[in-house]
C-alpha cells in the first residue's frame, strides 16, 4: 500500500493563504475530496461540482474520522452539530484554487524527480511503461487512472509519498489555459509530449492550438529540467523553441539523441531491443518515449526489457478476452480520431486466418469538425480488410453514413450486441471502440450475456 504522505496543518495554511478556525492537529495524514475515502487523520476539501456540493459532505468526513476540512471562507456549520460531525476547519477563499496552491506548495519541498506527461494520446500507456521502468529505484508514485485535470492533478500530487525517488503524472485539457495551469502546479523535472492530435476540439480552433497548449508544458520546467521531444515531429521546432530547459531528442529518421526503430511488438532504441507484449505500432511508440526517458534517467536496458515484459494495459484499453473462441478487444474506455485509426490498423493486423469486426461508437468533443473527423473514420476503416463495421449510437451514424452499403447500424448497444452475434464465429476478432460519453462497453457486456 501507498504511503499517506502527512502535512503540517501550519504548512497547509501558508500554502493555501487560508486561517484555521478551531485548533488542528499539528499533523494531517493525507487530503481527500470524497468523504466516501476519508481515513482517519486526514482532511477533508470541500468543493462545488455541477451536481453537488462538497460542503454538504463535512459532517460525513468527520464522521468517518476527518482530523480537520478544508472549507469556502463562507461555510457555516450547523449550529448545533451532532456528536462527531464536527472539528478544525481551514478557511480558504476558493477550496478548487486551494488545493492547486497546496500542491504547489508540497511540490516545492518535494525532492523526488517530478515526471510531467502530456499529448492528444497516449499518456495513459507511457506514464505506466515509465513508471515500471523507474521503479527498480524503489517504489515509484503515479498518477491514479486518469487523475489528469484541474483536480485530479494536484489531488494526485498531495497522495505523493514524501520520501519516493521519482514520480510520474499525465496532464489533460479540455479549454484553454489548463496545460500551463497544471503545469505551474506541478513544475515537472522532466516533460514527455505524446501525439498531438484534433481531440477537444469544441474549444479549440485548431489542431496548431491544441498543440500550443500541450506545448506550454515546456516553459514550466523545474530549474535544470529537460524535456525529451520527438525530432521527427512536424512540431519539432515550434516545440523546442517554447521549452526552458534541456532538450533531449528521439526520433526514428531524424539525427537525435535517441535513435529509434518501432515494429510490431517490439522496438529498438539505441540498438538496445525491447519485446512488446500489446500489439500496435501505436503502443511502440509509446514505449519508444518511455524506455528514452527512462535511459537518459539512468536506468539500465536490461530493467527496461523486464518492466516491458510485464507490461499489461489498464482496464478498458485494449483490453483482450476470449468468447467461445472470438477473440474480444475492449479498447472503449475513450476515442478520438488519431486513437481510433490507430486502433483499427491494429484491428486490420490481427486477423491470423480469422475476420475482423469493428464495433464503433461516436467520437466526441470535436467541435466544427465532428462530420469531417467521423468521415475521414470511414474512409480510413473502408480501406483496410475488415468483415465488417457495426456503428452505435446518434453520433457514429456519421461513420455509417459515409462508409460501404454492407456496413450496419444499431441504434443501441442490445440491437448491435444482437447482430455481432448472428456475424461473428470462432477465430474472429473483434474491435470495440468509441468516446467515454458513448459506453461501448455495454454492447460487449451484452454480446456476453447473449452467448452464455
Amino acid at each position: 500500500m501507498t504511503p499517506i504522505p502527512e502535512f503540517k496543518a501550519e504548512d497547509l495554511a501558508r500554502w493555501s493563504g487560508g486561517a484555521w478556525k478551531g485548533a488542528p492537529p499539528v499533523v494531517l495524514r493525507g487530503v481527500v475530496h470524497d468523504s466516501r475515502c476519508v481515513t482517519p487523520g486526514s482532511m477533508y476539501v470541500a468543493l462545488k461540482g455541477g451536481r453537488c456540493d462538497g460542503h454538504e459532505f463535512v459532517p460525513d468526513a468527520f464522521r468517518h474520522g476527518a482530523a480537520a476540512a478544508l472549507v469556502s471562507g463562507d461555510y457555516r456549520p450547523a449550529p448545533t452539530p451532532r456528536r462527531g460531525e464536527s472539528g478544525p476547519l481551514l478557511k480558504v477563499a476558493d477550496p478548487l484554487s486551494a488545493i492547486r496552491d497546496l500542491a504547489a506548495g508540497y511540490r516545492r519541498q518535494w525532492s523526488g524527480t517530478v515526471f510531467g506527461i502530456t499529448g492528444s494520446v497516449g499518456k495513459t500507456t507511457v506514464k505506466e511503461m515509465l513508471a515500471s521502468m523507474l521503479a527498480v529505484r524503489g517504489e515509484v508514485f503515479r498518477s491514479p487512472g486518469n487523475w489528469n485535470n484541474h483536480i485530479g492533478l494536484p489531488m494526485s500530487m498531495l497522495k505523493c509519498p514524501s520520501d519516493g525517488p521519482a514520480a510520474v503524472f499525465e496532464l489533460g485539457m479540455n479549454r484553454p489555459g489548463e496545460i500551463r495551469m497544471l503545469s505551474r502546479t506541478l513544475r515537472p523535472d522532466a516533460a514527455l509530449l505524446t501525439r498531438i492530435g484534433p481531440v477537444h476540439m469544441a474549444h479549440f480552433n485548431s489542431v496548431e492550438d491544441i498543440a500550443e497548449e500541450k506545448a506550454s508544458l515546456l516553459a514550466e520546467l523545474a530549474e535544470g529540467g529537460w524535456a525529451l521531444l520527438d525530432a521527427d515531429s512536424r512540431w519539432f521546432r515550434r516545440f523546442r523553441s517554447l521549452l526552458r530547459g534541456r532538450c533531449v531528442t528521439w526520433a526514428e529518421r531524424a539525427d537525435a539523441d535517441y535513435r529509434v526503430r518501432v515494429g510490431e511488438g517490439g522496438i529498438t532504441v539505441n540498438g538496445h531491443d525491447f519485446k512488446i507484449p500489446v500489439p500496435g505500432l501505436h503502443t511502440a511508440g509509446n514505449a519508444a518515449r518511455a524506455a528514452a526517458a527512462a535511459l537518459e534517467q539512468g536506468i539500465d536496458p536490461h530493467d527496461i526489457a523486464e518492466a516491458l515484459a510485464r507490461y499489461r494495459t489498464a482496464p478498458m484499453r485494449w483490453e483482450m478476452t476470449d468468447r467461445g473462441g472470438v477473440r474480444l478487444i475492449n479498447d472503449a474506455y475513450n476515442a478520438n480520431p488519431v486513437s481510433m485509426r490507430a486502433a483499427l490498423s491494429t484491428l486490420a493486423g490481427m486477423a491470423d486466418g480469422g475476420r475482423c469486426w469493428a464495433v464503433l461508437g461516436g467520437m466526441s468533443e470535436l467541435g466544427d469538425m465532428e462530420g469531417e473527423q467521423h468521415r475521414a473514420i470511414a474512409e480510413v476503416a473502408a480501406e483496410l480488410p475488415l468483415a465488417e463495421v457495426i456503428t452505435v449510437g446518434a453520433r457514429a451514424r456519421m461513420i455509417h453514413d459515409a462508409g460501404p452499403g454492407h456496413w450496419v447500424h444499431a441504434d443501441t448497444p442490445e440491437e448491435a450486441a444482437r447482430l455481432l452475434c448472428e456475424r461473428v464465429a470462432p477465430g474472429d476478432c473483434v474491435l470495440f471502440k468509441g468516446s467515454r460519453s458513448e459506453r461501448l462497453e455495454t454492447v460487449l457486456d451484452r454480446y456476453r450475456t447473449l452467448t452464455e
